[in-house]
């Protein structure tokens, strides 16, 4: 037998040891500045060692660093973006215009009825469910709050949509020149 034990976890930056106390060691620490093995001394011994350990800790500041970018956008969409529904209805109604007179110039006002369906699709199912507040089971729900939002998107945000729709339709046919 040789004086050189051969490690049955060749991948470890200890393998190859003699010591048989490093080999029952079990895990891996993380620390904010390193990932290493507990039973291994701070400095690796090869550079192949020295290579997994600098790769491990980058891993380890890379998800690290998702998972605060995560957070971040989540904070900044649920807390910074203080948009009310009516916010969303102007904001709406000015790119809806901004379509219909783009569209015109382009000589696609036959589109104009996708992009109304698009925004009616939006108003009815997908900016209610946005709106709706989440309450937690362990809080009392103190009116309703989902009924008010829904019913001001499909009230307020369709009907703004239509009537301007309809105003738009009847000004631009009142504006071009009949063909003789």
């Amino acid at each position: 037998m040789s004086s050189r034990m051969k490690s049955p976890f060749p991948l470890l930056p200890f393998a190859g040891s003699n010591d048989l106390s490093r080999l029952a060691c079990t895990g891996w620490r993380e620390t904010p500045s390193r990932v290493a093995h507990p039973c291994v001394s701070d400095a690796p011994s090869t550079p192949l060692a020295r290579q997994r350990r600098d790769d491990a800790l980058h891993e380890t500041e890379s998800r690290a660093s998702k998972k605060a970018s995560c957070r971040l956008t989540a904070a900044i969409l649920k807390n910074s973006l203080p948009m009310a529904p009516i916010h969303v209805i102007v904001t709406i109604l000015i790119a809806q215009i901004i379509c219909y007179l783009t569209l015109d110039k382009l000589n696609l006002s036959a589109w104009r009825y996708l992009i109304l369906a698009l925004i009616m699709l939006v108003y009815i199912f997908v900016l209610p469910a946005y709106f709706i507040p989440d309450n937690p089971k362990t809080e009392p729900r103190c009116g309703m709050p989902a009924l008010g939002i829904t019913l001001a998107f499909w009230l307020f945000g369709g009907g703004t949509t239509l009537i301007t729709h309809l105003t738009y339709s009847v000004m631009n046919k009142a504006n071009k020149p009949e063909k003789e």
